[in-house]
């Protein structure tokens, strides 16, 4: 790995994370029994056997750990960005299902509406997986210290999607120009983003209404639903309770309330990186991010 040899002041943590790597092999079904056809299913393994890291069809095709970690070294360096790459992390989630390497970008941050200093830590993220449920991502972390709530933008300046197919896959290694736009625009937006919906005051009745879209829970007709559903609401909105009194009663209060349940009350007994990387907090957190900026828009 050439660009590996000319990083003689990270070699070290960088081959710590190569050796933590495995080879992946795409290995296609045999026929149940003789007679029958072949099915047209594959499945992908670590090259030294085990279990299948998931199922896949024909046009699926995996990217190789080592292949996808030279890649993203390759383009932060061409990319000029004075990032640390020695401070290169690199995580393994269901048993190896799906893969991520963070890199810290900037620390940012501003007086929040509750007169708070908000301080927020962000990372360039990198993920790809092996069980067909997901894309190869490269994306926007963003770690919030008051609360220590995280969570990964999607907004289109902040990511970027690969398929895992052989063409999506080919671009998916040429990260230069990507990591640049999200590093410099993306960020830079970003920081915005946040400063205005801090700026940016919710009523009790704009609350429930946006909560709603993001839920999908009838807040305002809380005592007509059932059990079950009002002991989510109760999380939910004890969240929110928690961040609007050390952020505001502002949009960026509400988001914050959001992810504070889904990191600290939603990923409870589960894996909480697991929960927000991939999994539905994941999912929740893209939900209010997308409902919330739209208000900024309109």
């Amino acid at each position: 790995m050439e660009i590996l040899k000319n990083l003689n002041d990270f070699n070290a943590p960088i081959q710590a994370i190569e050796e933590k790597l495995f080879d992946v092999q795409k290995v296609q079904y045999p026929s149940p029994m003789e007679g029958f056809n072949q099915p047209k299913a594959w499945g992908i393994y670590k090259t030294t056997g085990g279990q299948e890291l998931g199922t896949v069809g024909s046009r699926y095709e995996p990217i190789q750990p080592k292949e996808f970690l030279q890649s993203l070294i390759s383009g932060v360096v061409e990319s000029g960005l004075d990032l640390d790459i020695s401070k290169l992390k690199y995580d393994e989630y269901y048993g190896g299902e799906k893969i991520a390497f963070t890199l810290p970008l900037e620390t940012i941050g501003f007086k929040n509406d509750a007169k708070v200093d908000d301080v927020i830590e962000t990372y360039l993220t990198f993920t790809t997986t092996f069980n067909g449920s997901g894309s190869s991502t490269l994306g926007i972390f963003s770690k919030r210290l008051i609360c220590t709530n995280g969570w990964t933008s999607t907004k289109k300046d902040c990511y970027a999607t690969y398929k895992h197919t052989i063409n999506s896959n080919v671009k998916a290694l040429i990260h230069a120009n990507e990591i640049t736009k999200i590093a410099n625009v993306g960020l830079k937006n970003q920081i915005e983003r946040f400063k205005l919906m801090n700026e940016t005051q919710v009523t009790k009745a704009q609350q429930n209404a946006l909560l709603e879209k993001i839920t999908g829970y009838d807040f305002k007709n809380y005592k007509e639903a059932k059990h079950k559903t009002r002991s989510i609401m109760d999380k939910i909105n004890e969240s929110v309770a928690i961040e609007q009194r050390r952020t505001g009663t502002t949009l960026w209060g509400l988001l914050n309330g959001i992810t504070y349940y889904t990191n600290h009350v939603a990923s409870e007994g589960k894996n909480q990186q697991e929960y927000i990387l991939f999994a539905s907090g994941a999912r929740l957190n893209k939900k209010a991010e997308t409902v919330l900026t739209d208000v900024l828009v309109k």
